[in-house]
């Protein structure tokens, strides 16, 4: 098969909500993106950017109600704190309220030195945010740190440059605990992309919950199959560019049984099926000027 790059011009495609595939799971998310970082680090591209995208795709196919997301883009600390804030609040409601399981998503990109989130010039310690998500009062806890040096965030605790894991977590949340996950080792930069118009793993993250990673084909993204996706995605590009290969980390921490869903695309009125015979496909949204998601060789041919 000759190599092929096929560009879907997408701007309407991707509409509505999946349905939950548990009325018993309450999903909230805090993302915050900064291209800014402190000191003379070069601003980057794409940071505030990939924030806002994975919000997106957390609201149209990550069963997360778009009222439930706070989504900061270049802010300082006093906004970051400000949504921990508030979202502990709303599930301190929830609590009270309803027997829903609650799983909060908080996701970061921006600069890192590995100690520290940066705001602009204000830094943001890691050891502070552990702290303050873990007094936030859900079930469960997925932290994404896309960041250079952000797996120093797992390093302290002993863990090393990681490859797909096996976790095993119920989807209607019978499980407690935590999972983080850094873009990048200890001693690595997390690269951004010209051609994507945003941070490797990000993209690749992204693209797996929109259906990439549906190694099963059964039209649930688990939390599995959109590591594993994003970790050999990640760690392929970015070992052609001139930098260092970038080794995305995991360090997770739950009780419970089953597999966590992170999107069940089965319950999809829209969707794109690519036809066969492409190597490689960038599906486009021109209204956002975004790259939406991408579908190497061997993934799942349709997206959400």
């Amino acid at each position: 098969m000759s190599r092929a790059t096929l560009s879907f011009l997408l701007s309407a495609l991707i509409a509505g909500l999946a349905q939950p595939a548990s009325a018993a799971t309450r999903r909230l998310a805090v993302l915050v993106g900064n291209n800014a970082g402190s000191g003379d680090r070069p601003s980057l591209r794409w940071a505030e950017t990939d924030a806002a995208k994975l919000a997106r795709v957390l609201v149209e196919v990550g069963e997360v109600d778009s009222e439930d997301v706070a989504l900061r883009l270049g802010g300082s600390v006093a906004d970051l704190e400000g949504a921990l804030a508030q979202v502990k609040e709303r599930l301190a409601v929830a609590r009270r309220t309803s027997d829903a399981r609650l799983l909060l998503y908080f996701y970061f990109s921006g600069h890192s030195d590995g100690e520290s989130l940066e705001l602009g010039r204000e830094r943001y310690p890691i050891a502070r945010l552990k702290a303050r998500l873990a007094e936030v009062g859900a079930d469960v806890r997925l932290t994404i740190l896309d960041a250079c040096r952000s797996g120093a965030a797992i390093a302290s605790k002993g863990g090393s440059k990681a490859p797909p894991f096996e976790i095993r977590m119920a989807d209607s949340l019978v499980s407690t605990g935590e999972v983080l996950l850094a873009s990048s080792a200890a001693d690595e930069l997390a690269l951004e992309s010209p051609e994507v118009r945003g941070s490797y793993f990000t993209h690749f993250f992204v693209s797996g919950i929109r259906g990439a990673a549906d190694s099963s084909g059964d039209g649930l993204i688990t939390l599995q199959e959109a590591y594993r996706f994003a970790y050999d995605r990640t760690v392929a590009a970015s070992s052609a560019t001139l930098q260092p290969p970038q080794h995305p980390t995991y360090d997770f921490r739950l009780s419970g049984q089953g597999e966590l869903v992170l999107a069940a695309l089965t319950a999809r009125t829209a969707g794109l099926v690519l036809p066969p015979g492409f190597e490689r496909a960038l599906v486009l949204d021109l209204a956002r000027d975004q790259v939406v998601a991408e579908i190497p060789v061997g993934a799942s041919p349709r997206v959400a």
